[in-house]
């Protein structure tokens, strides 16, 4: 025997010891593909199971793996949706240079006409075409619906540049500083007009409160006081009555005060709205003063 031969037959002897390894290696990637693809079928992921059915259908697989695949492809294919993507710009003109991404996934990198298979259900289509705007949609697909129309339509290329410059416009706008709070003067009216309101509270009950107590000194100078008689709690709360008296005057005084000063300083008030400033004025009357408020709305 020549060496030829010998190496020959060593050959076909590694042949055959490893020719059951790789049937059997190919039966579990077609009983593997089938069970994938059936699990894939249950989530509605059609195109991705038609791949796994075509590769147990093939004829390396057992024939009854081979014989169901084959039927479930059948099926698969016929509830399979497919999708023409068109786009077109305001004026009806037909782009084909446009990117569409599916679901955040690149899908056309240019459209052709062509129909698409896709899985039924609700996808985010996003059109994109260089220079314009993306047009973004979401659609829904159902099983067995053929070619269907997905349109998108771009503004022309002068109305997009139009609509840009107009939002770099209002960007720039929005951009400048707004001017200080306190530059006319309103904090300090406010301030003015919160203390003469506490002014005039105080100054109505200082009016009450001495009124009142002015009024029940001379009763029991009148009366109990002649006879010695008068009680020590009528004595003590007419005293009260005075010394709120005192102290209400003392506290409208002082908001008052502080009040004009803080309007007079912020005087950069205009004339017209300073026409329309309430002012604040104290009456003397008999027994007493009164309070007011006056100005225009």
């Amino acid at each position: 025997m020549t060496k030829r031969s010998v190496l020959v037959s060593a050959l076909g002897c590694i042949a055959c010891l490893f020719a059951p390894s790789a049937a059997a290696q190919s039966k579990e990637q077609c009983a593997a593909a089938a069970e994938q693809g059936q699990k894939l079928r249950d989530e509605k992921k059609l195109v991705e199971t038609r791949g796994k059915f075509l590769l147990c259908a093939s004829e390396s697989c057992p024939a009854v793996v081979r014989k169901d695949c084959v039927n479930w492809l059948s099926d698969v294919d016929s509830r399979t949706p497919s999708v023409v993507f068109r786009a077109q710009t305001a004026g009806a003109r037909t782009l084909s240079a446009v990117r569409v991404i599916v679901d955040g996934q690149r899908l056309i990198e240019g459209l052709d006409g062509r129909a698409i298979s896709m899985d039924p259900g609700m996808h985010k289509v996003r059109f994109e075409s260089e220079g314009r705007a993306p047009v973004e949609q979401t659609v829904v697909i159902n099983e067995r619906e053929r070619n269907r129309a997905v349109m998108a339509t771009f503004e022309d290329e002068a109305a997009s540049s139009e609509r840009g410059s107009s939002r770099e416009r209002d960007s720039s706008a929005s951009s400048v500083p707004p001017p200080p709070a306190g530059s006319s003067g309103g904090g300090g009216r406010t301030a003015a007009f919160i203390l003469g309101g506490v002014g005039l509270l105080a100054a109505g009950g200082a009016v009450y409160f001495g009124i009142t107590g002015l009024q029940e000194t001379r009763d029991y100078h009148d009366g109990c006081a002649k006879t010695k008689n008068c009680a020590g709690s009528d004595v003590d709360g007419t005293r009260t009555k005075l010394l709120l008296a005192d102290i209400g005057g003392g506290v409208a005084l002082v908001s008052l005060g502080v009040a004009t000063y803080l309007f007079i300083r912020s005087g950069s008030t205009p004339k017209n709205e300073a026409r329309n400033t309430p002012h604040i004025a104290l009456s003397p009357i008999r027994g007493g003063a009164m309070a007011g408020i006056d100005g225009a709305w």
